[in-house]
């Protein structure tokens, strides 16, 4: 009998990677998503509400709980906080997920209490400043160029590079951070970290101008690593990294999920598979 598992997203590009995958492996897979219809190749679909939604929750619940699932897989970074919170529910039943824990989350989803908690420790960030300091200080501290960003991941809104003094007084946004321009090649390391605090696979890839492209980069994964291990994370993870201009890797961005380049490191899904089979 197949085993099945649940893919939040599944129209996305890391559920529908995930749905490819565990359909190869013999899984009977499920995909929920906000819309209708959906292209990935999945045996059931689902359509389920926001993960904000109260609602969201016992809408997975139900589904879990009536097709006997083995695994919960979710990749939206929307959902990650809800689902987080409801883990001991879902396991109860019999389902794993493999998600870091909500105070964890809070820190990996924050990228100003990112750049603190992993500069304290030595592990290279962006200089980077709440969105609220004054502009005296932000240009005097990041120099020219700088970085305006969202300071939640996955949050609405787009990063912007100011070039002049004016501009960036002219930055109104609540909810950014400053943070100094890192003009180098970027990276986007995907992995799979177990509770034990040590990286089942780790995998760099460099974006080009076509998505991205495998690359063997010790010092940009040895960075993911490092500051994955620090901040407690656990899961399948999606970390970016660039380089200074004298080639230091910096930590950009972590997304506590599936990557979205993960069809070009399916080690992450074979270690995420394993740690199924091995109950840890």
């Amino acid at each position: 009998m197949r085993q099945t598992v649940i893919i939040t997203g599944v129209d996305g590009a890391a559920g529908r990677c995930a749905a490819a995958y565990f359909r190869a492996k013999g899984f009977f897979v499920i995909g929920t998503d906000i819309r209708d219809e959906v292209t990935a190749e999945t045996d059931e679909h689902y359509h389920v509400p926001r993960a904000l939604e109260p609602s969201y929750i016992p809408a997975i619940v139900s589904i879990i709980r009536a097709k006997s699932t083995v695994l919960f897989l979710p990749t939206v970074t929307d959902e990650l906080y809800a689902v987080a919170r409801a883990r001991a529910e879902i396991e109860a039943l019999g389902c794993r997920v493999f998600i870091s824990s909500p105070e964890v989350l809070d820190v990996a989803g924050d990228k100003l209490r990112t750049a603190r908690l992993l500069e304290a420790r030595d592990i290279g960030v962006p200089r980077t400043l709440d969105g609220s300091a004054p502009m005296e200080l932000v240009v005097k501290e990041l120099g020219l160029p700088l970085l305006a960003r969202p300071v939640l991941s996955g949050a609405e809104g787009e990063s912007v590079v100011y070039i002049s003094e004016d501009e960036v007084r002219g930055e109104k946004r609540e909810g950014i951070v400053f943070q100094e321009f890192v003009p180098g090649d970027e990276f986007n390391v995907n992995l799979f970290m177990g509770e034990d605090g040590w990286a089942a696979s780790a995998v760099a890839l460099k974006k080009t101008a076509a998505g991205a492209e495998r690359v063997v980069r010790p010092d940009v994964v040895e960075l993911a690593v490092d500051a994955s291990r620090e901040i407690g994370l656990t899961g399948p993870l999606d970390i970016d990294i660039r380089l200074r201009a004298e080639g230091a890797p910096v930590l950009l961005e972590i997304r506590a999920r599936l990557g979205a380049h993960v069809r070009q490191a399916p080690e992450v899904l074979d270690s995420l598979l394993n740690s199924l089979k091995k109950g840890g």
